[in-house]
């Protein structure tokens, strides 16, 4: 089920096994900030959107000899992923305990508790949305479909020609450029520091930096894409791109998905 550090829980070869007790998912926690109008009920809402890191709770089976081999694992990993999957979470170990000790018994349990303190899970691979072209004032598109937690370090790129950019995100969270992007350049925004840069040709990394003449915001103070739905089965991020004037231009996204438990 689950790969701690690069090693399989469930190992035959280690000899060590996932039993009963392991809780596989985690919650979903907010920091709940409270704020009172003196003369109004209750609190004024929206102000509790940032998430806790959140633990995960595993319990691992091996005979007496492993415990210290085990334990080592545990207090180096730095990342938990699903078994055969594409998604994982870096962690942090907050206790390992062995349960059971005794010689009158040959194999020992230990309960691990992890903290994932960006409290969601992440794909492994990045990926890069196709190009959708920006062909009137505001155009809609959808990206990153299926997850289920807010993405704060995707990188957007806006292919022009195009000027006055603005994309916005269902959530309200936004950036914007309002110079001319030239014909067959490439504006690049880094979500996770609000670094931009223009390059003249198709690439992710270098460029001028352009950085101080984009602006950003949002609920949470700077731009990410969050999971929009009417189904929730059904998840994607909705982004609109609205241009003051534009000719051939596209927009892409690339980044890694982010869901909860």
């Amino acid at each position: 089920m689950f790969d701690l550090g690069g090693v399989a829980l469930d190992n035959d070869a280690k000899g060590w096994h996932l039993q009963f007790g392991t809780e596989p998912y985690t919650a979903v926690v907010r920091r709940v900030t409270s704020l009172n109008v003196p003369g109004r009920d209750g609190v004024v809402p929206g102000l509790g959107l940032d998430r806790e890191p959140v633990l995960l709770k595993l319990k691992v089976r091996m005979l007496a000899a492993k415990v210290r081999e085990f334990l080592t694992l545990a207090d180096q990993a730095s990342k938990i992923a699903l078994t055969g999957g594409t998604t994982e979470a870096a962690c942090e170990l907050v206790s390992a305990e062995p349960e059971n000790l005794s010689t009158m018994v040959p194999s020992v349990d230990v309960s691990v508790v992890l903290r994932l303190p960006g409290g969601a899970w992440r794909d492994v691979a990045t990926s890069t949305s196709a190009a959708f072209s920006i062909l009137s004032d505001a155009v809609s598109t959808t990206v990153m479909s299926g997850l289920s937690a807010p993405v704060q370090d995707a990188i957007v790129r806006v292919k022009g020609q195009a000027t006055g950019l603005v994309v916005t995100d269902s959530s309200g969270a936004w950036f914007s450029y309002s110079p001319s992007i030239p014909t067959g350049s490439y504006l690049r925004f880094h979500s996770d520091t609000g670094e931009a840069f223009i390059t003249g040709s198709d690439t992710w990394s270098g460029g001028t930096d352009v950085s101080g003449v984009v602006d950003f915001g949002g609920p949470r103070g700077g731009f990410e894409l969050t999971p929009n739905f009417t189904d929730p089965a059904t998840r994607s991020a909705g982004l609109t791109v609205s241009t003051s004037a534009r000719s051939g231009a596209t927009i892409e996204v690339r980044g890694k998905r982010a869901y909860l438990v």
